[in-house]
């Protein structure tokens, strides 16, 4: 920006100093804040700096779904809360699945987790050691 918008920037109370021919804002200055009205001025100094303020976005009041209306705080779930339920019911598939005695994809990890513990009991009942086991008593 040239040197021809320093009296712009004074009228608005902005203070700058003109280097190599360019104008410099000598500190940071607030133009506008969220929920005010937007007047000319600001419009100008904001095309002036190539910056836009505004930004659009549809706010949802309600939910139209089969003649049902919904508060859009229904659908508003983040991943974290989705991958939250879905462990929450691979872990009760799991553990319904290990109360039957059903070997499904859930309880496979559990069942391989008591087979390796069993084992453990195992060699460190006979008294054989296992060098590589991850438990100090059986080394």
């Amino acid at each position: 920006m040239t040197s021809d918008y320093t009296g712009y920037f004074q009228t608005l109370g902005i203070p700058t100093i003109i280097t190599k021919g360019k104008i410099e804002i000598m500190q940071d200055f607030k133009v506008l804040s969220p929920g005010d009205k937007v007047g000319p001025s600001q419009v100008n100094l904001l095309a002036l700096i190539n910056m836009k303020p505004f930004r659009y976005k549809m706010n949802i009041l309600n939910i139209y779904e089969e003649g049902e209306f919904y508060d859009p705080s229904l659908i508003d779930i983040t991943e974290e809360e989705i991958q939250e339920v879905y462990s929450k019911v691979i872990r009760s598939i799991a553990s319904v699945s290990l109360g039957l005695k059903i070997t499904t994809e859930a309880s496979v990890p559990y069942e391989i987790q008591g087979c390796f513990k069993d084992i453990l009991k195992v060699s460190y009942g006979t008294g054989f050691m296992m060098n590589d086991s991850p438990y100090p008593l059986i080394k």
